[in-house]
Parts: structure tokens; sequence; C-alpha cells
């Protein structure tokens, strides 16, 4: 019994040493950027550790990250209010990766605009992104694009948000919403018709959509049950009610366990789609609030950001998702 005894424990104690080992993230290199506190921090995905890029300002929030093609500079959208002005407005800036003196590079024309989601094109020569704002008394929403160099605009979808491009370059898909709900299209970067490829009956919400590194999926953010009409599915390790253990298995299954929130509505799930509309499928079991994501380069996983964390989902629904840091709200890129 001694020995039993003995070996119980030690199993115990090796369960609770391995436990950083089997809570760490998967093997994928690169950082990813995301905003905190109105800064922007690159956290490591190897160790899950962050730094500051920039500290940004007070009062003021980082909305939306992407890295330049080459990855030497990052645009980004920050919500934030102008000694001259009265209410907060979002605009465009860009900032060498290695740190620096921001760039203004699309302005506000008016308090109250709002700047979001921002894109590169594969050559780095311009960046797509959101515009919501008033024109003669009237809300518009629209995607537009900006030349890097020389700042020049172009309108390219009305009623449109949250822009990703295609690998190639040639393909835009982007969020549609009239009114009567939101759908995924893609068109042409150039602006034009769009295709629906994810109807506004099939969820509740779409949001972020982004294409993956070879252009194969686009992967999105998606409020509801889905085509089945079925609920989500639920890991339960990754239930907030779930029953766990005490001890170290406790706490192994606790960095697991997501905190479904409801404050902003029903939790989002990630979903995949190609981009001419076929094989729709729900990526993981990962439910959050106000997600954004991203590809790893080669594609094997999403990194989502919401409230409850940074996590890192794997596109082949092998393992479960894997939480890097805490969250807040905005876009990232990796």
């Amino acid at each position: 019994m001694t020995c039993v005894s003995f070996v119980v424990a030690l199993g115990l104690l090796v369960w609770d040493l391995t436990d950083t080992w089997r809570n760490a993230p998967p093997a994928v290199g690169g950082q990813i950027a995301m905003p905190v506190a109105g800064g922007i921090n690159l956290v490591d995905t190897g160790s899950g550790r962050s730094k500051q890029l920039f500290p940004g300002e007070a009062n003021a929030s980082v909305t939306a990250i992407a890295w330049s093609p080459d990855r030497s500079a990052l645009a980004y959208t920050l919500f934030h209010r102008r000694a001259e002005d009265r209410v907060s407005s979002a605009e465009l800036f860009t900032i060498p990766a290695s740190g620096g003196s921001p760039k203004l590079l699309v302005p506000r024309p008016q308090p109250g605009t709002v700047i979001d989601a921002p894109a590169w094109s594969p050559d780095g020569s311009s960046i797509f992104f959101a515009y919501q704002g008033v024109e003669n008394s009237k809300p518009v929403a629209r995607i537009e694009r900006v030349g890097v160099a020389d700042s020049s605009r172009q309108t390219l979808y009305p009623d449109a948000a949250f822009p990703t491009v295609a690998p190639d370059g040639r393909g835009l898909a982007f969020v549609y919403d009239n009114g009567s709900g939101q759908a995924l299209r893609v068109g042409s970067v150039d602006g034009g018709d769009a295709k629906e490829i994810v109807g506004p009956s099939v969820f509740q919400g779409v949001m972020g959509p982004r294409f993956s590194p070879d252009g194969a999926w686009i992967a999105f953010e998606a409020q509801g049950p889905g085509p089945s009409g079925e609920a989500p599915r639920t890991d339960p390790a990754l239930s907030a009610t779930a029953q766990s253990p005490s001890g170290g298995l406790a706490a192994f299954l606790d960095a697991f366990s997501v905190s479904v929130a409801e404050a902003h509505g029903s939790p989002w799930g990630v979903w995949k789609v190609r981009p001419d509309g076929r094989d729709l499928q729900q990526v993981g079991s990962l439910q959050e609030d106000e997600p954004l994501l991203a590809w790893s380069k080669d594609g094997a996983w999403i990194a989502v950001h919401g409230t409850g964390g940074l996590w890192l989902v794997d596109v082949g629904n092998k393992t479960a998702p894997r939480r890097l840091t805490d969250g807040t709200i905005g876009g990232i890129d990796w």
C-alpha cells in the first residue's frame, strides 16, 4: 500500500509539474500584433510573451491592426478625440514595425467619422479600409482603398465593411449589410459587382473575414447556429458550466474554459468557406465575445482575439483552442 500511495503521489506531482507544458502554445512561429489599452503589443506565439510596440495615447483605442506584406510596417486604426473635436473619431495610421512615430494616412473628414479594418494589398502599395460617416445628412458605410505613397483614395463597395484581400491581389472579400442582414461577398479589388457566398439568412451576424495564406479559404466569425439550425458545437472543456475535478487537472481544464459572454449578445464562432461559397463549415468549438481573427502563415492555425482572451484555434479541429494571453476588443494580425 505504501508503494501504491507513493506511485499515486508521484503521478499527481508529475501532472502538476507538466501542467505548464500541456498548456503551452503549439509549435507555431511569428508574432501577433494586437491592440492593448490604446497601443499595440506584439505577442510571441511560441512563448505567449508580449512586448509593447508603442503605448498609444490616453482615452484612445486601437481598433484594428494589419502587418505590411514585407512586415516592415503596420497599419492601424485609432479611435480617439482630437483636441479641437467635441466627439471622437477613428483614423488610419501607419508605423514602422520597429517602432517610431506614427504617420496619419487617412484623417477623419469630420468629427464622428469611423475608419476601421485596414488590409494591405499584397504588393504593399495600398490599404483597403472600412469607412463610416455622415454625408449630406445621411449615414454612409463603404469600403475604400488608399495609396500608401500619395494618399489617393477610391471608393469600391457601398454598404460594406471588413475588407480582406486575396493573396493573388485580385479578389476582395467583405461583409455586406443593406439593413436586411449581413452577408459575405467576394468581388474585385477594383470594385464593381460582387458575388454573395454566404447569404444574410444563414447567420444572425457575420464579421471579420480573412483569406487563408493560400487563398483556398475565407475564415470569418458568425453569430448563430449556421445552416444546420443546431446549437453551436462546444467541447465540454470549453463550457463555462463544465464541472472540473480539483487539483492539477482542474488547472489544466480551467486553462481551456471559455466564459461565454452575453454582454454583447450571443457568442460568436469561427467558420470557414471556399471563395466560391462551397464547403461552409465550423472551425473548432470556441465561442467568444466580439472576436476577430488572423491566420498563421502556414494556414494551420487561426488566432482569435476577443474579450475572453487571445486564442489559437486548430484549423484541422484536432486539438482544443489554446489561450495565449488576455484579450480586449479589436482586429489582430499574425
